[in-house]
């Protein structure tokens, strides 16, 4: 049987400013690279097949406009966004 891949959102050092204004609740990247680090680690230790999914913040905000309704800004909606892409179910790019 084939294992579900779990998505995790990745967030580029580059747009961490960006991701900043889009939620203040952020960490440092430095903090927010350990500890996902640390999650992605946990995952595959446990025998889940892990995939990071870069996720652009335009498209981010755009997705999140009309597809979420749970907190705005947070890591439920990132890590929402993330799995619709990796079903396909969402674009990468705004």
């Amino acid at each position: 049987m084939a294992r579900t891949k779990v998505a995790v959102a990745w967030l580029r050092k580059e747009d961490w400013p960006r991701w900043r204004m889009i939620d203040p609740e952020l960490p440092t990247y430095a903090e927010w690279h350990i500890k996902t680090e640390g999650v992605l680690k946990m995952l595959t230790s446990r025998g889940q097949t892990v995939e990071k999914i870069t996720i652009d913040p335009g498209a981010f905000v755009a997705w999140r406009a009309t597809n979420w309704r749970g907190d705005a800004d947070g890591r439920a909606a990132r890590s929402a966004y993330a799995a619709a892409i990796l079903a396909g179910q969402a674009v990468t790019r705004h």
